[in-house]
């Protein structure tokens, strides 16, 4: 049988019909697929929404023989991803989790801080005062550096987050445009997250501790990771890191953005 590699999605936003689309358009099957994070799940939605969604999207992934495996992102309720919502197919997966996939170790650990964290938190208030039961913001989000569980792993081939270390692309620095640390996050910490850069910089140099840990004991190939909707591509230290736009496909064997015909 042929080595199909397999196929890393960016951010999708709860947009689990375009997922289903592509499998389909694109007859992508016998396929294995990893999203890198704000897969939507649980947010602005009542879990009776999101279960009838991801049972949709199973019954494509499974009609095509295909599986898909998501971590969480800072749009996610972490409450799904604590391996009581997997399906045959759709696998929404605890951090620190290695698939195996031909031959292949891929590390998946989710996480990142919501830049609008205190906006999201002010509407959360306003549904609870009208008594709807809508989420948009957790505060258990962010990244978890667990150093045990890393220090005991190798044979890592590819790594996939949310977030990224801080020493790839985007630089947190006061030039570095919207996603950064550039002027939309300045005027966050004037409306009063005055803790929102702090928080930011320890959150990648978390992730940073991640990579000196995983670098000492296994050879990485690729780091994929999504959160700052757009795409980039660098190689640093003999590892390519791959930021993913919003709703890219990327196929890891043939090295392309898979789009539809």
């Amino acid at each position: 049988m042929e080595d199909k590699g397999f196929i890393v999605i960016g951010d999708t936003h709860g947009n689990h019909r375009l997922i289903a689309h592509r499998v389909k358009s694109l007859k992508l099957e016998g396929e294995t697929f990893f999203h890198v994070g704000d897969f939507g799940v649980g947010f602005c939605r009542t879990e009776h929404e999101d279960v009838e969604e991801m049972a949709y999207l199973n019954k494509i992934l499974k009609k095509f023989n295909s599986h898909l495996y998501v971590i969480r992102g800072n749009h996610d309720d972490p409450n799904f991803f604590i391996g009581n919502h997997d399906y045959s197919n759709l696998h929404l997966v605890p951090d620190y989790t290695v698939v195996e996939v031909n031959g292949e170790n891929v590390l998946m650990v989710g996480g990142a801080i919501s830049v609008d964290r205190k906006s999201s938190k002010e509407t959360m208030m306003g549904w609870a005062a009208l008594n709807l039961a809508r989420a948009c913001y957790w505060y258990d989000e962010p990244f978890q550096l667990n150093k045990e569980k890393l220090e005991g792993l190798t044979d890592i081939d590819y790594v996939i987050t949310h977030s990224c270390p801080k020493f790839t692309y985007p630089i947190n620095d006061t030039n570095n445009g919207i996603d950064s640390h550039g002027p939309f996050i300045q005027r966050l910490v004037w409306e009063g997250d005055d803790k929102l850069k702090d928080d930011l910089n320890k959150e990648r140099e978390d992730i940073t501790a991640m990579y000196d840990i995983l670098n000492n004991n296994n050879t990485i190939k690729k780091w994929f990771y999504g959160h700052f909707h757009c795409h980039k591509k660098e190689t640093i230290n003999g590892i390519e890191f791959i930021l993913l736009d919003c709703d890219e496909f990327y196929d890891v064997k043939q090295e392309t953005k898979t789009e539809e015909k």
